[in-house]
């Protein structure tokens, strides 16, 4: 269905909240990145604490001085220990994959918990020469929501982000040890 085409792959319990208008959204930088370098993938990076490295997929960069791509990465870890990270730059859930991609997985070679993980199919690439990069971004923020203290944090980050939200959610937030609960 994508032929050769690029394409952007998001996980759904994950979103970006813009907060700056002027700038592209994430996807936007990212396929800039794409059709600038041309390379097999552009994942999002975003920094995270050690603590909480081990929910995610890590990136480890090449060298800049051994590269002539920006944020190339040389390896991509999913949820490593947080002792054994090489970085603190997590993958954000954001995708641009080229068809090598979807090819490497129709392999469907099994990794952690006997699963199919892009993250496996998009390192062994990066083994085997393929150009990955994971770029930061500008104007946005990520939020993952994917248990419920993170899903509330997004939603009240998107209403008070959001102008016919902010007002209502302010006074919520002032307001919240009043309410009742039972």
């Amino acid at each position: 269905f994508i032929k050769d085409e690029p394409f952007a792959a998001m996980w759904g319990d994950d979103i970006m909240i813009k907060v700056d208008k002027s700038k592209p959204t994430c996807l936007k930088q990212m396929m800039n990145y794409f059709e600038m370098y041309k390379p097999t993938a552009v994942l999002a990076a975003s920094r995270v604490r050690r603590e909480e490295i081990n929910k995610y997929g890590c990136f480890e960069f090449e060298e800049k001085s051994k590269s002539k791509i920006p944020y190339q990465v040389k390896r991509l870890i999913e949820k490593p220990r947080p002792n054994e990270a090489p970085s603190l730059m997590a993958n954000a859930c954001r995708f641009i994959l080229s068809s090598e991609v979807v090819d490497e997985l129709e392999k469907k070679i099994k990794g952690k918990d006997s699963e199919i993980w892009l993250t496996d199919a998009i390192d062994r690439l990066i083994q085997n020469g393929k150009v990955v990069m994971a770029p930061p971004w500008i104007g946005s923020f990520w939020v993952p929501v994917g248990d419920p203290i993170r899903w509330l944090k997004a939603n009240l980050l998107t209403a008070l982000y959001t102008k016919q939200y902010r007002d209502k959610t302010k006074e919520i937030l002032k307001n919240i040890n009043k309410l009742q609960i039972s």
